[in-house]
């Protein structure tokens, strides 16, 4: 039987390189500042049902996953840079993950139905 790669320490190694941008201020997204405010203003009104500009107005642009997540990082960790980014940093993980069990799924899959 041959060895399995395994995808932890690839996942770690990957974490690890993006933690240093993660936590950066020099690198700021113009449209970061969405997901931010809408997650602040989740936690200043306690509404997680609608996210809303820093003006008040309703934002439905934007997955509200992707409020969700950042506002319980906030509510979790506090509120900062690193927190806000945080949750992208381990859905990128979680992506690595899935990308390589499915990859090894359609692998087994397609070795167990071809034909010898």
């Amino acid at each position: 039987m041959k060895p399995r790669p395994q995808i932890g320490p690839l996942i770690l190694m990957f974490a690890l390189v993006a933690l240093p941008f993660v936590a950066t201020f020099t690198l700021y997204y113009p449209d970061e500042r969405h997901y931010t405010d809408g997650a602040l203003m989740m936690l200043k009104h306690g509404d997680w049902l609608v996210p809303k500009t820093a003006e008040g107005a309703p934002r439905f642009q934007k997955p509200p996953l992707a409020y969700w997540s950042v506002a319980a990082s906030y509510a979790t960790f506090g509120v900062g840079v690193f927190t806000s980014r945080l949750p992208f940093l381990l859905a990128s993980c979680g992506t690595l993950w899935l990308t390589y069990r499915l990859a090894r799924s359609s692998v087994h899959s397609f070795t167990r139905i071809a034909p010898s």
